[in-house]
């Protein structure tokens, strides 16, 4: 009995804590939700004289594409941080800034979101754009129908979803996370994957080059020109519409198989060039 006595103005005390508590940091998480200006907003900037796209979205899914509906570039996001959010024009140059300086202020990570941040920007289908810059974070992305000189593109541990691109060069890369490209269009471009897993179809490029970490990259398409390539313990498959004897070879390392074969074909009189070098990986050549 006296045990007993004991236990329950305990347990009282416990759950009067554990109340105090909860009602403390919910009146504390609502005070740092209203700081934050949580919103959705929908805006229209002028298209005119924009060469130049710079955008970084760390902290809220992020999703570009072009456009025939849309003369001037709309801009649509659900609930996301007016603290976190910047763009501008200046010098031709449209510049997007979402991100956060401290881990803390991504309020979906903390729970105070019912869901993630949501971002929408389309580009006029007839831009005359020169370099196309995008760089993304935590949050899937996906980029399509983007006509430019030049798009850069990359890619942290949301991934991408990349479609529909064209442009005299392209490049891809990402550290982290998983993207698929598709429907690529260029004279030149560079593929980078440092971790993570990014595949490629139906690529149509002149020269490449491909650089693969500790992830896998999956390359299909039409090469026209040379292409170099750089596997260091991760996987590299290239499935390459065309010819073998179009192709002369130069590799490096032991684990460089073309069609299912150790021996590389001795090809000189090929017109067209892949430099491969491999550590620890495997790098996986086949021709369709």
């Amino acid at each position: 009995m006296k045990r007993i006595k004991f236990i329950i103005p305990l347990a009282i005390i416990v759950l009067g804590i554990i109340f105090m508590v909860t009602g403390f940091y919910m009146g504390a998480a609502d005070d740092y939700k209203k700081s934050l200006n949580i919103t959705n907003m929908e805006s229209a900037i002028s298209a005119s004289g924009v060469k130049n796209l710079d955008i970084n979205v760390q902290a809220a899914e992020f999703f570009v594409k072009a456009s025939n509906e849309v003369n001037d570039f709309t801009l649509v996001a659900e609930n996301i941080s007016k603290n976190n959010l910047d763009y501008s024009v200046n010098n031709g140059t449209f510049k997007f800034r979402y991100e956060v300086k401290k881990w803390y202020n991504y309020a979906d990570m903390i729970g105070l979101m019912k869901g993630k941040g949501k971002i929408t920007l389309l580009v006029p289908a007839n831009a005359d754009l020169m370099d196309v810059q995008i760089v993304t974070g935590l949050s899937r992305a996906e980029i399509s129908y983007l006509t430019a000189e030049r798009i850069y593109i990359e890619y942290g541990y949301g991934g991408a979803d990349i479609k529909n691109l064209s442009a005299d060069h392209i490049e891809v890369g990402g550290k982290h996370g998983k993207a698929e490209c598709c429907n690529l269009n260029c004279k030149t471009s560079n593929i980078n994957c440092k971790s993570g897993k990014l595949s490629i179809g139906n690529i149509n490029v002149e020269n490449i080059g491909l650089t693969c970490g500790s992830g896998d990259i999956e390359l299909n398409g039409v090469i026209g020109g040379d292409s170099i390539v750089s596997c260091g313990s991760g996987d590299l498959l290239m499935n390459i519409y065309g010819d073998l004897h179009d192709f002369k070879f130069e590799t490096q390392g032991k684990g460089i198989s073309i069609d299912g074969k150790k021996e590389i074909p001795d090809n000189d009189k090929g017109s067209k060039k892949i430099n491969a070098s491999c550590g620890m990986g495997e790098v996986k050549i086949f021709f369709k």
